[in-house]
């Protein structure tokens, strides 16, 4: 079969950086492994893989219909594929599609994939008439006051690489928060946890590619001076993120309440290397990780937890992953999905 999987120009499809982008890639070649023939939209720095890559201007984050629509230069080869996975932030092929070529889609299958629960994007009515995947059912219920036909929704949960994040030989001494340097992901409240627990070091691990992470950076470190259980690091390769998370003793994640997570990548990538993770108790976490994760409802509770000192092995925190996200799956379903659509 021959699938295109758009994933847009906010960042690579490298998992040197953040998003989404870097599983959408992983996606495009799993499905690659299983014998499809599979071409990838990318933007820029985006890593090459057992699939042809088409690559798009990068915006570091900053999303842009004008960007964005370059990828109809490709308009006449994606739609030579069968199955169209549209995985970019403003879904610009879906929409294009839909207003002008509406024959096309009564013979080939075209989703969109939503990796944010919290964006109007793609417009209506593309999102009231074409079928979408989501990555969980929290993320299709945030979107109820625009009253999506369930019909149309699908739910895909992410899959993570296990050859890849995997646990480590050693554990350390340090809580990790380990994800883009943004405000409502927590970093704040994580460091006002640090300040209540002087005995225990905790690393921060980002790098700020856009103007937000660069002002929240900034913010931070000023917030940060004269805590001295407190640190930052910059982890240059995918290699050192994988040793930052399988040494860490724990994960934390204080998402702010106001915030509606979809998945939660970075969570799963700790658990699948073997590291317990601590979440703020949201419907998407419930959803998800209930079973393996320590829920909090403020750093109140964090303060207790890390305390008490006791967490599940790395085996059961691997073994969660590997039963419940496995790429392999992630892949599988996309394939049964055409299946099911092409009906």
């Amino acid at each position: 079969m021959r699938i295109a999987i758009i994933a847009g120009t906010a960042y690579p499809c490298n998992p040197n950086y953040y998003g989404s982008e870097s599983t959408i890639g992983m996606l495009a070649n799993e499905l690659a492994r299983l014998g499809n023939e599979v071409t990838l939209y990318a933007a820029a720095k985006s890593l090459k893989g057992r699939y042809k890559l088409r690559l798009l201007p990068c915006t570091w984050g900053r999303l842009s219909y004008a960007v964005e629509n370059t990828i109809m230069i490709y308009h006449d080869e994606i739609v030579e594929n069968d199955f169209v996975i549209d995985a970019s932030p403003l879904c610009m092929f879906c929409e294009n599609i839909y207003f002008w070529e509406r024959e096309w889609l009564k013979k080939h299958v075209l989703v969109y994939f939503r990796n944010s629960p919290f964006s109007a994007n793609p417009r209506p009515p593309v999102s009231y008439n074409l079928h979408s995947v989501w990555l969980s059912n929290t993320a299709i219920d945030s979107m109820s006051p625009f009253v999506l036909p369930r019909e149309l929704c699908h739910v895909i949960n992410y899959g993570i690489d296990l050859d890849l994040y995997k646990p480590g030989e050693k554990k350390e001494d340090y809580i990790l928060y380990l994800g883009a340097p943004r405000r409502e992901k927590g970093i704040f409240h994580v460091l006002e946890l640090a300040k209540q627990l002087p005995d225990q070091k905790f690393v921060f691990a980002w790098k700020a590619f856009s103007e937000e992470h660069v002002r929240n950076e900034r913010e931070w470190k000023e917030a940060a001076k004269g805590v001295e259980n407190v640190s930052h690091v910059e982890y240059e390769s995918v290699s050192e993120k994988v040793k930052l998370l399988q040494r860490a003793k724990a994960f934390i994640q204080l998402t702010d309440p106001s915030y509606v997570e979809a998945f939660g990548l970075a969570i799963c990538e700790a658990l699948a290397c073997g590291t317990p993770v601590i979440l703020r108790n949201l419907p998407c976490h419930k959803e998800l990780f209930s079973g393996i994760a320590y829920f909090v409802n403020d750093v109140k509770d964090a303060v207790e937890i890390i305390r008490r000192d006791e967490w599940p092995t790395p085996e059961q925190c691997h073994e969660f992953v590997a039963k419940h996200y496995p790429l392999s799956r992630f892949a599988r379903q996309f394939i049964e999905l055409y299946n099911e659509l092409k009906k």
